[in-house]
């Protein structure tokens, strides 16, 4: 692609993935409803864009779209097809990724912790509107949901799959979407399993992107044992749950004491994410 028809491919995938596609479609029947209840004024301006000429309760979706925050406190609610990471967190992937290409930083880029596989899917975008055809895209998750605590740094923690079981999406969907945008090949890999049983062995060889998703203390720490020094100098080191889950952080801390090492100098992305590109030894 032109640089402008990847630019152009890659907002599209952003407003796809968040929801944002399906919302105005979504906000649009709901301002209709509205009206016919008699709630709302019908104004043809309003109806043809109600984004932009919002209501005060399409400003408050649309604000909550923005940053990927739940103000109900569900899962997926407002219309959040594919991820919940939010614009900020997708666009500063999108970043990354065209930073190691850009930079020649070799090595595959790998998700652990998929949900709906938003996040694979804009970094299979992004290899595919620059015309990488060679790296993979590893996609890791038990795609059963969290599993239960085991260890006291995650005791108390509620996002696990019997208390909330929208986590657990089954493989086979995370496939269909990554279909449905055009995104499925050969070049997605599969790691199926709990962390700790799948991510030492995997055959992953150099990494230029580990991505981070896991919420548990024990499954942030597993992934970094078994996956931190595969990550090529220059590569990128991102963590979706630092400042929302103390005990994900808990896990980073102790990773990098435990190697002696400080933690890298992160650049916070938004109210939870973090990333840092790794330095060279």
């Amino acid at each position: 692609m032109t640089s402008e028809g990847a630019k152009l491919y890659l907002d599209l995938m952003e407003s796809a993935l968040v929801g944002a596609l399906q919302r105005e479609a979504d906000l649009r029947h709901r301002y209709l409803r509205a009206c016919l209840a008699g709630t709302e004024r019908f104004d043809p301006v309003v109806n043809a864009d109600p984004v932009g000429h919002r209501p005060a309760w399409v400003a408050e979706a649309v604000a909550a779209e923005a940053d990927g925050r739940f103000p109900d406190g569900s899962i997926g609610s407002l219309g959040f097809p594919r991820t919940m990471c939010g614009r900020a967190r997708l666009r500063a992937l999108r970043a990354v990724v065209e930073d190691v290409l850009a930079a020649g930083v070799p090595g595959d880029l790998i998700e652990c912790g998929v949900w709906r596989g938003g996040s694979g899917m804009m970094m299979k975008a992004v290899l595919r509107a620059h015309g990488d055809t060679t790296r993979r895209v590893w996609m890791a998750d038990s795609f059963r949901g969290l599993p239960p605590p085991r260890l006291p740094q995650d005791a108390g923690l509620w996002l696990t799959a019997d208390l909330v079981p929208e986590l657990a999406v089954p493989r086979a969907e995370v496939e269909r979407g990554f279909a449905s945008h055009g995104l499925l090949d050969d070049r997605i890999c599969w790691l199926e399993g709990w962390f700790s049983e799948t991510l030492a062995g995997a055959d992953t060889g150099t990494l230029a992107v580990l991505r981070l998703d896991g919420d548990l203390y024990e499954s942030t720490k597993d992934a970094l044992v078994a996956l931190y020094d595969r990550l090529s100098p220059g590569g990128w080191l991102i963590v979706d749950d630092y400042g929302a889950v103390e005990a994900c952080r808990v896990a980073v801390a102790d990773f990098f004491a435990g190697r002696g090492e400080p933690e890298p100098a992160w650049q916070v992305i938004d109210w939870t994410g973090v990333q840092a590109r790794k330095a060279a030894p």
